[in-house]
């Protein structure tokens, strides 16, 4: 994946805190070190505009602070998608090795801090923080000191800075740069999805899904709504052309998470 990406982070403007542009995103499988001779493309080049605004409609009796309800936006014009058959267990391998391989990472860490660190190092930590210093401090000076608790102390002294009392924040600030997230939503010229068929000794495109003009809105309470113009194409290896499969057909989709009948779970109605 490849993209030029331009992030602006306003922490005291309550309408538009944060926007984010990506320029030209594409996405492309390619053997390593062969990047210009073998590159497939997955998606299509793309820019995509992501910003958090507050579009919410106040009532002039309510504070503003209050008020402010974010929603993230994500408006791009037209996404075109090719999928392959290798295209999908390539993901498919890579989602399902994301656990292991954080299972390992975290393995391989704990077992590292255990063989290198004795048994009351964090007795030592805690002892050292009470003198008003980091932990993370606290370790280093144990480190370097190589366990000795007074030494570790002494170094402190000379190398570190006590940790800063927390600042607390008064009402109005604290409401000022608090995002407050209420849903998302989505905008496109249209979506694309090419299904190929690469087994044999050629790609063939199977399928091509379109869904022109979509709009997706999901809020944090489960309500979402989606709207767009659905047509399906089939390609008619015969006649080397593509046939409509599904006639451009106008749909809407409403769903919403609600507690189910013994109160344990939630369920999804459509």
């Amino acid at each position: 994946i490849q993209s030029t990406a331009v992030i602006s982070f306003r922490p005291h403007h309550t309408e538009r805190p944060l926007s984010c542009n990506l320029n030209q995103c594409e996405l492309y499988s390619c053997i390593l070190g062969l990047e210009e001779d073998t590159a497939l493309s997955i998606i299509d080049p793309v820019t995509v505009n992501i910003e958090v605004n507050d579009r919410a409609p106040r009532s002039p009796d309510i504070d503003v602070s209050m008020a402010t309800q974010h929603t993230v936006e994500v408006v791009l014009h037209q996404l075109n998608i090719r999928l392959s058959y290798h295209d999908m267990k390539m993901f498919q391998q890579i989602l399902e090795s994301v656990p292991k391989q954080q299972k390992t990472a975290v393995k391989n860490k704990t077992q590292s801090n255990e063989r290198q660190q004795p048994a009351n190092f964090q007795a030592q930590v805690n002892k050292l923080s009470v003198l008003g210093f980091l932990p993370e401090d606290c370790m280093k000076a144990l480190e370097e000191c190589q366990g000795r608790l007074d030494d570790a102390a002494l170094w402190l002294t000379h190398n570190a800075h006590p940790a800063p009392s927390p600042t607390i924040l008064q009402p109005d600030q604290s409401k000022e740069d608090t995002i407050n997230f209420q849903g998302l939503e989505v905008k496109t010229g249209g979506v694309n999805i090419c299904i190929i068929d690469d087994c044999g000794d050629c790609d063939v495109p199977l399928l091509e899904i379109s869904l022109l003009h979509l709009g997706l809105k999901q809020d944090w309470e489960g309500k979402g709504s989606a709207a767009c113009n659905l047509s399906v194409e089939y390609y008619n290896r015969y006649l080397s052309g593509w046939e409509p499969f599904l006639e451009p057909w106008k749909c809407s989709a409403e769903w919403s998470n609600c507690p189910s009948k013994d109160l344990i779970g939630k369920r999804l109605i459509m």
